[in-house]
Parts: structure tokens; sequence; C-alpha cells
């Protein structure tokens, strides 16, 4: 802005130039008499003090637009920090949201990603949730995409359980379609080894298995205690879950053994 300001004044008094090493307010240009100037009779100027000058009308408009720049960016940054809620709040909606105002807050931070923070070697700075590829979580999980910025999606309980997790165990479908288009990752697994599928083959819940399988969910995988997806789908009562697998499995897509 000030350079566009300084070359209309510069036009309209040729006698003076600008001063690049004094500092100035924003939105004021420091002048100075130009010693390289020739012809002409220039304004009455006091050679001994810089002139103070505000820019002229086009270059109000450039501020005028930087500062509406500014004010989106802060409305975003503002809109961002509003996104973002607590880990445990964020968990507990995932399992308990039912009305609108919570759908819309859990979808908002769903979507929240964090700054990602200046890595060292290659690894992501501490404190940040983000995934590291064949490495586990700690809690549970291998974690995928090295450098991706999780967000709320990677949190967990004490139990190594993920949002999605959470949500496909209660059978909230609508926070599990949330959080499958928000990316959450389907392959993650709790400290007992147990997928969200997995979860949602337990509790019953097969709209929800097959909208987790059909996003990539890995069922050739057992458990902690050597029980695959298929078991608790036969357990459950999951006709076409089972049915989905099968046909999985007659297509080499690696279905958990009979």
């Amino acid at each position: 802005m000030r350079d566009v300001a300084a070359k209309a004044l510069q036009k309209a008094l040729p006698h003076l130039r600008r001063d690049p090493k004094m500092k100035a307010t924003p939105g004021t240009i420091i002048l100075v008499p130009d010693p390289n100037y020739v012809g002409g009779t220039p304004t009455p100027f006091n050679g001994a003090t810089p002139l103070k000058a505000r820019p002229n009308d086009g270059a109000e408009k450039i501020q005028n637009h930087e500062n509406k720049t500014d004010n989106n960016s802060a409305a975003k940054k503002s809109e961002a920090k509003a996104a973002w809620m607590h880990p445990s709040e964020f968990l507990h909606l995932a399992r308990r949201a039912r009305t609108e105002n919570d759908f819309a807050r859990f979808t908002a931070a769903a979507k929240w990603r964090p700054t990602p923070p200046p890595e060292k070697k290659g690894v992501p700075s501490k404190g940040t949730p983000f995934q590291a590829e064949g490495k586990d979580s700690g809690k549970g999980g291998t974690l995928a995409g090295r450098g991706v910025p999780l967000g709320l999606l990677g949190e967990r309980d004490k139990h190594g359980r993920d949002p999605l997790m959470l949500a496909a165990k209660q059978g909230n479908e609508r926070t599990v379609r949330i959080l499958l288009e928000a990316k959450a990752d389907v392959k993650s697994f709790d400290v007992n080894h147990n997928t969200a599928i997995m979860h949602a083959a337990m509790s019953g819940f097969e709209t929800i298995c097959l909208l987790i399988l059909r996003q990539g969910a890995p069922f050739a995988e057992p458990n902690s205690f050597g029980k695959y997806v298929s078991d608790f789908a036969e357990k459950s009562g999951l006709s076409a879950l089972l049915a989905e697998l099968a046909h999985r499995h007659e297509g080499g897509d690696g279905a958990s053994p009979a």
C-alpha cells in the first residue's frame, strides 16, 4: 500500500521522495526533499523537517481493501476458534449428539484442524495431535499419514477409542457419517485392537458396519482376543454384513477366516 501511495504523492509532488529509512505509523508516508529533483517550482516545503503525508484516494482504497482482507482473515481465525471444542465434549457428542445444534457443533469441530507446527527432522512437534505412519498412538491404533493433522478426530478415551469407534459402538449413525466425511481413520484400533467396524458389529449396528466397511475399513485382522469382524457379525446376526464380507472374500479382498 505504501509503495503505491508514495508513487501517487511523488507524482503530485515531484520534488519529494519517500524516505525508506524512517518509520511511520500505518497509513502514513514520510517524504523528504529529493536532491535529484530538476525543473519546475517546488511546492513550499521546509527541508529541515520531514513531511508526513496521508495516502491519496487511490491508496486509501487499497488500504481499505487490505483492511477488509485482514478482517476476513480475522473472521476465519475466529470461526476456527469457535469450531474447536474440548476433546472430552467432542468424544461425548460422538456418542450422544441428538439435537440439530449438537450435530452442527459436532460437524464444525470434526472439520477443525490445527495449524501444523514446525517439524524437526521429520518428527511432528510434541503436543499436537498428528498421525505418524507405522507407529502406535500410545493408546491403541496404528496411525497413518505422517504429518497429517488429525484435529479432534485423533482424540481418544482411556480405552484408546477414538470418536468414530465411540459413535459406531453407540449406534449414532449421523455422527458416524459426519466423521467419515471429515476423513476419520477407519483403520485405527483401541487398546484391545478393536476397530470401529468391530465396535459397530459387537453392538449390532449393521448399517454403520456397512458404511465403515465401504470406506476401506480392514476386516481381515483379528483383535487381541483372536476375534474377527465376521465373528461379531455372526454373533449379532448381521446377515447383510456377512454377505458383504463373503463377497469381498470371493473377490480376493482379504476377508477374515470363516
